[in-house]
């Protein structure tokens, strides 16, 4: 086997895995936004999803409207320098809201109640 396809298969077989636990990672998220959000606010579930998946897409297009310029003016390692900063953000709000959860909820359910009235309510 020639040592050069050996290395490019290699490293194409690494990429795949990155790229693969890049999405499992993205739809985990997805999925324990979507979990708690529903945990925390059940009266509200239809606004609150309506929300993730709205901020999901404004996230995302933030993230990839200027990409190009961002490669052309930084570089690749640039780029994902920047890149990994922003998950790390993410990654830390999502630790304060680990800890900060139950008093988060606490101070917004009065907000989240649903009157107790005759008329049926969206929730």
């Amino acid at each position: 086997m020639d040592v050069s396809y050996y290395h490019f298969y290699i490293w194409c077989r690494v990429f795949t895995k990155v790229i693969l636990l890049d999405f499992f990672a993205f739809v985990g998220a997805n999925t324990a936004g979507i979990t708690y959000m529903l945990d925390a606010y059940p009266t509200r579930a239809a606004s609150t999803l309506v929300i993730l998946c709205g901020m999901r897409g404004v996230i995302s297009f933030c993230l990839s409207y200027g990409t190009v310029q961002l490669y052309s003016n930084h570089g690749y390692d640039g780029a994902f320098g920047i890149f990994g900063g922003i998950t790390a953000a993410f990654g830390v709000l999502g630790v304060i809201v680990y800890f900060t959860g139950k008093k988060t909820r606490a101070f917004v359910s009065p907000w989240t109640a649903v009157d107790s009235g005759s008329k049926p309510s969206m929730g």
